[in-house]
């Protein structure tokens, strides 16, 4: 028998598995278009039945050309039918942004909702405001006596002032006057240990322009309003609620033209915390803040407490600031600015009238009686008046003031007319 050609055998083979391929290929493209056409059919079945139950959202993906800005939130449109009538809703829009009024319902009167809306702030720090400038005048009068007389003259004010206060004894009365020109001093009563309260404001806020100068402080540090304080000693609780943010040097704005003690208090931490400042605050200092001081009270109480101070250093922390800003008047522009432009009555100020130039901070703490106004006088000659009066009566306490600082521009109305 003749062995079979495997050459042959070998093509056959081949022939036979190519047809194999073939056959596979073909019912694999059979299966392949089958499956196709079915998913087809089925996804136009359910896009039909979408259209039909939303036809306001097949294709709003991709048919809006409106930018981002002009972007509306989608709100679910629905419908309530009747026997008679159908009534549809309309679709409420509302831009996108930072979200400025919420509407909340209330109960009517009569057991119905009724909607109400109230503008909430705007949380984002506001612009750090700026009081206008200031310069200090120069006065052109001409002293009109003698060194001895003006000698005289203050011995007069200072019997003025001693006779006042023995007129006076249900006040507890501190006297400093201090002038910037010729150094001369008068002080009565001017060491005791006192509650400055607001009036702090001055050298609390010296040291902070110091520390923003010194790039120590950044004047754009924010703090953000917790809610709490009183309305009635805080521009920010009166006029703000939680959340607010407020820059360091806006808070430093708010503590001297409106006596805000949420802005002073915040300053103070900004600074490092009380004892720290305290701490710079008696450097020099007669009675060193931050200590405890024992003394007797307008009402002849005994009392002992930290945070003093004495009319001598809040007249020396007037002085500092006075010449502070005749040197270097760019560390100290906008603090001198603000004293100035101050929203709170100055009786100090009261009794120099519009002739003069009163950059001034003043305290009040009703539950120790204590009403002090510190200023730097600029009238005829540039001075410093800081006065104390301890007394029950807001009203009899701070006409005191007015009464003494009277004194002092008395003393130098004399000396140049």
């Amino acid at each position: 028998m003749k062995r079979p050609n495997p050459t042959f055998l070998k093509k056959a083979a081949s022939i036979r598995s190519g047809r194999r391929l073939r056959t596979l290929i073909i019912l694999i493209s059979i299966v392949a278009v089958t499956l196709v056409a079915v998913f087809i059919a089925s996804v136009a079945s359910m896009q039909d039945t979408y259209r039909k139950a939303f036809p306001g959202l097949v294709g709003a993906a991709t048919s809006s050309t409106e930018p981002v800005t002009s972007y509306t939130r989608p709100t679910r449109e629905s419908t309530t039918e009747t026997e008679e009538t159908t009534e549809t809703t309309t679709t409420e829009t509302t831009p996108l942004g930072p979200i400025l009024a919420t509407s909340d319902e209330s109960s009517g009167s009569d057991g119905s909702s009724e909607s109400t809306s109230a503008t909430t702030q705007n949380n984002a720090p506001d612009p750090i405001p700026s009081s206008p400038d200031v310069t200090f005048t120069e006065f052109k009068d001409y002293v009109k006596v003698s060194y001895g007389q003006r000698a005289l003259l203050l011995e007069g004010m200072k019997t003025s002032v001693d006779k006042f206060i023995t007129d006076h004894p249900d006040f507890r009365i501190s006297f400093r006057y201090e002038n910037l020109k010729y150094n001369e001093t008068l002080g009565i009563n001017d060491i005791e240990p006192i509650v400055p309260s607001g009036a702090i404001t001055m050298p609390v806020a010296t040291y902070a322009y110091q520390k923003i100068a010194a790039r120590t402080l950044s004047p754009t540090t924010e703090y953000t309003y917790d809610g709490k304080g009183s309305s009635n000693s805080s521009y920010i609780a009166e006029n703000y609620s939680s959340g607010k943010k407020f820059y360091a040097q806006t808070l430093l704005n708010y503590a001297v033209i409106h006596n805000d003690s949420v802005a002073l208090a915040q300053t103070i931490e900004n600074l490092g915390g009380i004892d720290d400042v305290a701490a710079k605050l008696g450097e020099d200092a007669i009675v060193k803040y931050g200590d405890v001081y024992y003394y007797t009270d307008y009402d002849k109480k005994e009392y002992k407490g930290k945070y003093r101070t004495c009319a001598t250093d809040m007249s020396s922390y007037a002085r500092k600031l006075y010449f502070g800003y005749i040197n270097d008047t760019a560390v100290y522009k906008s603090l001198i600015n603000d004293l100035y432009a101050s929203q709170v009555t100055s009786p100090i100020g009261n009794a120099f009238g519009e002739g003069a130039q009163i950059f001034h901070s003043y305290g009040i703490n009703q539950d120790h009686g204590a009403h002090i106004d510190v200023a730097i006088v600029n009238y005829r000659e540039p001075v410093t008046v800081t006065i104390y009066v301890e007394g029950k009566d807001d009203q009899s306490a701070n006409d005191a003031i007015k009464t003494l600082a009277g004194y002092v521009k008395e003393f130098l109305d004399k000396i140049y007319t």
